[in-house]
């Protein structure tokens, strides 16, 4: 018996060390995915806030949106987190973004609601065009990137 034991604890063992040690030539690392239903998701909490205060729709702008997917897929990369990367794309218009990092569409629309220059940003009356990006990163996280464009 003590020898039936020993051949079960050492096949568990390396089929433990197989699936945590990646095979040569295999990539270690995953690569961050656009998240389009999550971006949907959080574009339509948003619109649904706008109206419920109510403030002026904003016009889907592919430009924002697709700079809001590069933001996003970086920080999901292990980019900075933060603003630091600018608002060029906004061409000298009144512009604003939000980020978030959270598991659902659902918590990232709550932190902001819920964060006074978050929400403030996102129910401006002055902002005309919006575009949302996500990725989600190797572990489930996704990053989203809500960009605004003013007159």
């Amino acid at each position: 018996m003590q020898g039936a034991r020993s051949v079960v604890l050492s096949v568990a063992v390396a089929g433990i060390a197989a699936a945590v040690t990646p095979a040569i030539g295999a990539a270690a690392a995953c690569t961050p995915t656009v998240a389009p239903a999550d971006e949907a998701h959080l574009a339509q909490l948003i619109d649904s806030q706008r109206r419920a205060v109510p403030v002026t729709d904003v016009a889907r702008l592919p430009v924002l949106k697709r700079v809001g997917r590069a933001k996003s897929l970086d920080m999901a990369s292990g980019g900075a987190f933060s603003h630091a990367s600018g608002m060029s794309w906004a061409g000298g218009h009144s512009a604003g973004q939000n980020i978030a990092m959270a598991p659902s569409a659902v918590v990232a629309f709550r932190a902001m609601l819920n964060s006074p220059p978050h929400r403030r940003n996102m129910l401006a009356p002055g902002w005309r065009y919006g575009g949302v990006g996500a990725a989600r990163d190797c572990t489930g996280q996704i990053y989203f990137t809500v960009n605004f464009l003013g007159p």
